[in-house]
């Protein structure tokens, strides 16, 4: 993370090869686009004056969220997906019927993989 002495001399590099890319653009001399990728990349960086951590990258904790609960969203999906038809609505609007699906069950015709995630889902 840059401290906040750092950002604004990162902004300051950043306009400046703005500055190169927009007298390219103005003077169609192309060679000034160098300029401005310099001071895009390594003007950022080298605004930086404190000490560089080492930050460990991994994937995000999104995606692996998505994937333990993939089941119970599918559940979930079918469940709604019962809901709707019975009721003549959308999946989004059957989703507000879900406190009251449990009482349900049988009009809806859940099976008993549904029936169970009813009970153990807090609502």
């Amino acid at each position: 993370m840059y401290e906040k002495t750092d950002l604004p001399e990162a902004y300051k590099m950043l306009s400046k090869a703005d500055i190169y890319l927009s007298r390219t653009k103005r003077r169609q001399q192309y060679k000034l686009w160098s300029y401005a990728m310099d001071m895009m990349s390594c003007g950022v960086s080298v605004a930086r004056k404190g000490e560089i951590k080492f930050v460990k990258f991994s994937s995000p904790a999104y995606f692996t969220k998505l994937s333990k609960t993939k089941s119970e969203r599918i559940i979930k999906k079918s469940i709604t997906k019962k809901i709707s038809k019975k009721c003549h609505c959308s999946t989004k609007v059957a989703i507000q019927y879900l406190p009251i699906a449990l009482s349900l069950s049988e009009f809806f015709e859940f099976e008993e993989k549904e029936i169970k995630f009813l009970k153990t889902v807090n609502i």
